[in-house]
């Protein structure tokens, strides 16, 4: 297989939001490609990570791309010149996605137990919710940017009101064999 349509070891892939380009974040390499989705070319190599790349992602209006990586680091970066913005380092467990907000004021950290929102301006923390237990998976902004969804590894979704911090929903899910 070339280089240029090389994607194995990517562990997260997503794509602009014109859909031009595909980010993609390997494992091994601690790196980020973007590749341009009709021709499949290898367009840049983002490199800044010391460890794998667990979430790479555009922001909604295309302007930065996130990564976050188990090296405990979230990285911002400019989407037309590919170069740092930011570094914010992780203190509380394990990376497991981060994500910006629909109006990019803001950056959730999903890490083992908690949810972090941080300023994408200056990196300050601005709240966290906690988890009750280890296993968080992902969370994510609902379109409107008004509410989150935080999934953990035992089936829970929860769905939060971030205006009023109030948790709105609760729900278990299971694979269907299960009571």
């Amino acid at each position: 297989m070339k280089e240029e349509n090389n994607f194995y070891g990517a562990l997260c892939v997503n794509s602009s939001p014109d859909g031009r380009y595909i980010v993609a974040g390997y494992s091994n390499e601690g790196n980020v490609k973007i590749w341009n989705s009709v021709t499949g070319k290898l367009e840049h190599t983002i490199n800044g990570h010391k460890k794998g790349i667990v979430t790479a992602s555009y922001s909604h209006s295309g302007k930065y791309i996130i990564t976050a990586s188990d090296d405990s680091t979230v990285k911002i970066w400019n989407a037309n010149n590919f170069e740092m913005i930011d570094s914010i380092k992780n203190d509380t467990g394990r990376i497991r996605f981060a994500s910006v907000s629909p109006d990019e004021k803001e950056i959730i950290i999903a890490t083992d137990n908690c949810v972090k929102f941080m300023s994408l301006t200056n990196s300050s923390l601005l709240k966290i919710i906690r988890h009750t237990k280890k296993g968080l998976r992902t969370a994510f902004y609902s379109k409107d940017g008004n509410s989150i969804f935080i999934a953990d590894i035992y089936g829970n979704i929860e769905h939060w009101d971030i205006k009023k911090d109030t948790l709105i929903k609760k729900n278990k899910y299971t694979d269907g064999n299960k009571g």
